[in-house]
């Protein structure tokens, strides 16, 4: 394995370390604006491709030439601003993961949702990914976990209700993920309910049921009931 493979975040990775990643809460110049829609973000022009299904091939001309690893880890620009370089990536592929998370990661730094260089504030490639592909669940906790951060809470549910019901029922990493996030917002109950539906199935949730013992919610909980969307999932929000 290379120096640079070692040190980049690759899904499904990622997905296992989601929630524990949602650890460093910055000050941050929060926007009364919500951005949202075409007028706000901007229409989506020059994709290239869904980050789930892109071959590699295509993936590595973009992230090649914008999106190395000292990119991903904020160090420096590539073809030009740090800021720039992410906004090209997330151009090409609105659902890009990795750059999702190096966009908020690079507003953490400068303390500002609309960081300079950046082509769009930091909600608008959420929106922009979401309107591509509203049915990528993955895209959908990471806009929750945006959101959660933010003190929005009612948005951030609807966004895990909406991650919930994208994704592979058969898998239980989404609803341990969701279960972190809910621990976030202290909305133990529902932390521990989707973390013992994910370990039902077999996902070992032991680092969350550790903190929801920290904080006093024990084994006796209600089992989770089967999760349902009482009307159907927007687009955006």
């Amino acid at each position: 394995m290379t120096e640079n493979q070692k040190c980049r975040i690759r899904w499904p990775d990622l997905a296992v370390i989601l929630a524990a990643t949602f650890t460093l809460w910055l000050p941050i110049q929060v926007h009364s604006q919500t951005y949202a829609g075409e007028l706000s973000c901007g229409p989506l022009n020059g994709v290239q491709g869904d980050n789930r299904y892109i071959n590699q091939k295509q993936r590595a001309l973009v992230e090649n030439a914008h999106f190395p690893i000292h990119v991903e880890n904020l160090i420096r620009g590539h073809s030009g601003h740090l800021a720039a370089d992410i906004s090209y990536t997330l151009n090409a592929f609105p659902n890009h993961y990795r750059a999702l998370i190096s966009a908020v990661r690079y507003a953490e730094r400068t303390k500002t949702d609309a960081p300079p260089q950046m082509w769009y504030p930091v909600e608008c490639w959420f929106d922009r990914a979401i309107r591509f592909k509203a049915d990528d669940h993955i895209v959908r906790m990471l806009y929750a976990e945006f959101l959660i951060k933010r003190s929005r809470p009612e948005e951030a549910i609807r966004q895990l209700d909406a991650a919930l019901h994208f994704a592979d029922p058969q898998s239980p990493i989404t609803p341990y993920n969701v279960g972190f996030l809910y621990f976030e917002m202290k909305r133990y109950d529902k932390a521990f309910q989707y973390s013992k539906q994910a370990q039902d199935m077999g996902f070992p949730s032991h680092e969350l049921m550790r903190r929801l013992e920290a904080v006093g919610q024990r084994s006796e909980q209600p089992a989770i009931e089967p999760h349902s969307m009482e009307s159907q999932v927007p687009v955006v929000r």
